[in-house]
């Protein structure tokens, strides 16, 4: 592991000071980073480094009822777990901010109309940033029922993702405030924690892993979904956090299965959907475990670029990137 590596996955302390300031900041920048020597800047001038995982962003951190940290997000129902929210500001000014923390059913995409609050994530509160400053901020969640009941599974399949559940935190000040996009990479007032992880046994063929495809626009738009492995770089930060042996699976180790009602349209790696204005369509993501050695993990990522329907005028006139993470450990 690199050095720049094991800073990524460092959680931050509250009132830490070392936080990259730019001269050209004369007033708050609050943002979510990931990890102690993010500037907070994103887009074509940001420094995110590529191991970085945007669909398990390491400034969210999810602590069991038991204190020990979430690996991924199966949270356990009708009990009461803990989110930290890292909460930076590289400005010039103190500032006031306002976190919030949504809960998304199982989605690769997610927009205003698919985030929920009620009944699993409690109210959080408002906090003063100092300049230079780090401040962890816990949100309480107690999850009462699964998000996504699974559609029926194939014989010897895994597919239990009913107690996954997608976290999207957004923070917000009066002089910094998010920029509609949802896109870790691109705006840092918001993060995700979007991995689903699975556990596959000796006797287990393949998981399969119920998802929505979602559009985010309040227009009709084309969405673009595609799975792969996690490149090296990922999976050497998760091999880092899990102390175990990643395995890069090929293209065939993986595929996805479109549903419409519970009639299967079509299986590939790569799909291209109409979906309309706030819709969403489901998806089944069909991984093999036979490239897994006992003891070793594997991570798969599906990604969906959205784009709106140009001859809406209605549309935003910009594209939508959406990230799902799926971790499979064989045993």
């Amino acid at each position: 592991m690199t050095s720049e590596l094991t800073h990524i996955g460092e959680p931050s302390r509250a009132g830490e000071t070392d936080i990259p300031s730019r001269g050209d900041t004369p007033h708050a920048r609050i943002f979510i980073p990931w990890g102690k020597h993010d500037d907070g800047v994103r887009g074509p001038a940001g420094t995110v480094p590529a191991s970085v995982v945007d669909y398990y962003w390491p400034g969210v951190h999810v602590y069991l009822p038991d204190s020990n940290e979430a690996l991924g997000h199966r949270l356990p129902l009708n009990q009461t777990s803990t989110v930290v929210i890292d909460i930076a500001n590289a400005g010039d000014d103190r500032a006031w901010v306002e976190p919030a923390l949504y809960w998304v059913e199982p989605s690769i995409g997610f927009g205003p109309p698919h985030l929920h609050r009620a009944p699993v994530v409690g109210s959080p509160t408002g906090l003063w940033v100092e300049p230079g400053q780090t401040q962890a901020h816990p949100i309480t969640v107690h999850p009462t029922v699964p998000p996504l009941k699974p559609l029926e599974q194939p014989h010897g399949a895994l597919g239990d993702a009913q107690t996954h559940f997608c976290l999207v935190a957004v923070v917000s000040a009066v002089e910094s405030s998010p920029d509609g996009t949802w896109n870790p990479f691109e705006d840092g007032h918001y993060a995700q924690h979007n991995l689903d992880v699975h556990d596959m046994d000796a006797d287990t063929d393949h998981a399969v892993v119920p998802l929505w495809i979602v559009n985010p626009f309040p227009t009709d738009a084309v969405v673009e979904v595609s799975i792969q492995s996690a490149p090296p770089e990922r999976l050497h930060w998760f091999a880092d956090r899990y102390r175990t042996d990643p395995a890069e699976l090929p293209a065939e180790a993986m595929q996805l299965l479109t549903i419409d009602g519970r009639v299967s349209r079509r299986q590939t790696d790569r799909v291209r959907l109409g979906i309309e204005a706030h819709g969403r369509r489901r998806c089944h993501a069909l991984v093999s475990g036979a490239y897994l050695r006992p003891d070793q993990f594997g991570v798969i990522e599906v990604r969906s670029t959205v784009t709106p329907d140009s001859r809406d005028q209605r549309g935003p006139g910009q594209r939508y990137q959406g990230s799902y993470g799926i971790a499979i450990f064989k045993h």
